[in-house]
């Protein structure tokens, strides 16, 4: 089960992980089809006002959608980095 809270800095550390996939299956595992890495790129940032805006453009609910999504077999499911290590801290 992946970590619920995160702080600012934590979720900053997180998203710095991604290996920016040519073919990212953390979308494609993503029933609404989130842009996930284009989310993380911009957390990775510290842009959270942009990042609230990609996922609001999918889900009028994200809060809800984050809590409810079975993201440990969608996104992080299919995140390559789950392969090498833990696709999150």
């Amino acid at each position: 089960m992946s970590p619920i809270d995160y702080t600012l800095n934590e979720a900053i550390k997180e998203a710095q992980r991604c290996l920016h996939c040519k073919v990212p299956g953390c979308k494609k595992g993503c029933p609404i089809n989130n842009d996930i890495p284009e989310w993380i790129a911009q957390l990775a940032k510290g842009n959270f006002g942009n990042a609230m805006t990609i996922i609001n453009a999918r889900s009028n609910l994200p809060a809800v959608c984050g809590r409810v999504c079975g993201h440990e077999r969608q996104c992080e499911g299919n995140c390559v980095l789950g392969r090498r290590a833990r696709p999150y801290i």
